[in-house]
């Protein structure tokens, strides 16, 4: 009884470190399309030239990214009013409130790997990671065959004003990210989550592998096919 409650316990315990490793992909997957979209902005959408557009919109990534800024976001050249401010002082909380979380989850994530290298559990993670990357694939792809309804209820529900629904003529910021923006930077970032759950698939694979032949005495290069026909040829 004892034995199958633990080795119920370890499985949660696998199940948690999983989860706490994909939230640090989304987050570290956020981080890196997020500033990648420095180069899909357009200022030709704006009729603005596009040395312009690029200083304002880093003063924008900054303004959201960076926890020291205080007050409200300023650009240089690119026009906004009160509800422009508005809107992207809410996504600036967001995105602080995912870099937190996906600062504890890097954390977490090594400390469970750590733990379960030390506690033989590694294995277990090869099928709770495997499930999770098939989970959030078939997410993405729901996602993505549903984008603007998905789109949608994720400002409704994340924000608790409409000051999201930007009108072109009178907040023409909202130019620079037609809805082909977004859909490319959601393919990027789903893209960066399953590779780096795959990255580390693989590299707790790699030290799963090393150790079956550290602890067997077999040469990696041969997979223990040298090592039988020594054995045959010393039976013979």
């Amino acid at each position: 009884m004892n034995g199958w409650w633990d080795s119920l316990i370890d499985q949660g315990r696998a199940y948690l470190i999983t989860l706490v490793m994909v939230l640090a992909c989304l987050g570290g997957a956020l981080f890196v399309v997020t500033n990648a979209s420095y180069w899909l902005v357009d200022g030709r959408l704006m009729g603005v030239s596009q040395h312009l557009v690029d200083h304002d919109y880093l003063r924008i990534l900054g303004y959201l990214q960076l926890p020291g800024i205080k007050g409200a976001m300023t650009l240089d050249y690119l026009p906004t009013d009160g509800k422009v401010i508005r809107h992207f002082r809410d996504v600036r909380n967001l995105f602080l409130m995912a870099e937190g979380l996906t600062l504890f989850a890097v954390v977490g994530s090594w400390w469970g790997l750590w733990w379960s290298k030390k506690h033989y559990q590694l294995w277990r993670l090869l099928s709770t990671l495997r499930r999770a990357m098939i989970l959030i694939l078939l997410g993405l792809l729901t996602i993505g065959l549903n984008f603007e309804p998905a789109f949608l209820w994720f400002h409704q529900h994340f924000f608790s004003n409409m000051d999201w629904l930007f009108d072109p003529k009178k907040e023409p910021l909202i130019n620079l990210w037609p809805a082909s923006f977004f859909m490319t930077l959601a393919i990027g970032w789903g893209a960066l989550v399953e590779g780096f759950l795959g990255i580390l698939y693989w590299r707790i694979k790699m030290i799963l592998r090393r150790f079956v032949f550290t602890e067997t005495g077999l040469k990696e290069a041969d997979n223990g096919r040298n090592q039988r026909h020594n054995n045959d040829g010393q039976d013979d």
